[in-house]
């Protein structure tokens, strides 16, 4: 695995707060780079994320995608539905918590009530592909 990843990876665990860092432990033991589709596997409990998560200064984005993914996880293993919008939109506000938690930028924080925004309105179909959130 390059060394980069696993650099953002550590900073990205770094930012979360203490409660969200456990909360991804439990849930998620594996990662692997893969070259486009960030999904997560959840049988594995591992996350396959792209490099679109590792370019760029934006470690908020990437803790909480941990955050969200974990969710799904945690999700499958209370036999939740993840093809329903409302596994998304859970493990949506969960991400939009981490937002915050982190101190993202108000543009991250915006973004994120967009999308859950355009969820609830049934323009944003985020789960169509099996294991893609």
């Amino acid at each position: 695995m390059p060394f980069y990843f696993l650099l953002r990876l550590w900073i990205a665990f770094y930012i979360l707060t203490p409660a969200d860092r456990e909360y991804v432990q439990e849930y998620i033991t594996g990662y692997d780079l893969v070259p486009a589709g960030t999904s997560m596997d959840v049988e594995h409990r591992t996350l396959m994320i792209t490099a679109q998560y590792m370019a760029g200064p934006d470690f908020h984005w990437l803790a909480c995608t941990l955050v969200h993914e974990a969710r799904h996880v945690e999700q499958t293993e209370l036999s939740l539905d993840l093809g329903q919008p409302g596994a998304e939109l859970d493990a949506n506000r969960l991400a939009r918590q981490c937002l915050v938690n982190t101190g993202a930028s108000a543009s991250d924080i915006e973004w994120m009530d967009y999308i859950m925004a355009e969820m609830r309105a049934g323009n944003l179909d985020t789960w169509s592909e099996p294991n893609d959130y």
